[in-house]
């Protein structure tokens, strides 16, 4: 994915520029925050550049969208069912929290957008508390 990615990257953006790389751990679970300004891209951005392949908390109502949900199987994104959607009942917070922690216990990477939603505001929303809850 990561290679997918750059590629895209590339017929998007002339440049892309990344500070402070050398900062990212080489190893060890890693929570990523990051603001969701440009929906997909916001994603891409981040597999493209992070010196490590992230997994994502990503909304359950991403999959609806058929020509994204290949990619974020691919990307091994973990579904979170908010109840704000109606799909508490495919699965639970905890099921989806449970699944994070366990990442990081692995050593893994996770991404999350905390404002839990992509917007196009010039500040950022309000934090949702997941990611204080997953740490």
């Amino acid at each position: 994915m990561q290679w997918l990615s750059r590629r895209v990257l590339g017929v998007l953006y002339n440049e892309i520029r990344v500070l402070g790389a050398e900062n990212f751990p080489a190893e060890g679970p890693v929570i990523v925050i990051a603001n969701h300004g440009n929906s997909l891209v916001d994603g891409g951005l981040l597999l493209a550049t992070l010196p490590r392949a992230p997994r994502f908390l990503a909304a359950s109502t991403v999959w609806d969208y058929r020509p994204v949900a290949p990619f974020m199987n691919l990307a091994g994104a973990v579904r979170v069912h908010r109840r704000q959607d109606g799909r508490a009942h495919e699965g639970s917070l905890a099921e989806s929290f449970a699944e994070a922690v366990a990442l990081l216990a692995s050593g893994g990477v996770l991404a999350v957008f905390p404002e839990g939603r992509t917007h196009d505001d010039p500040g950022l929303l309000p934090f949702k508390t997941g990611t204080a809850r997953i740490a």
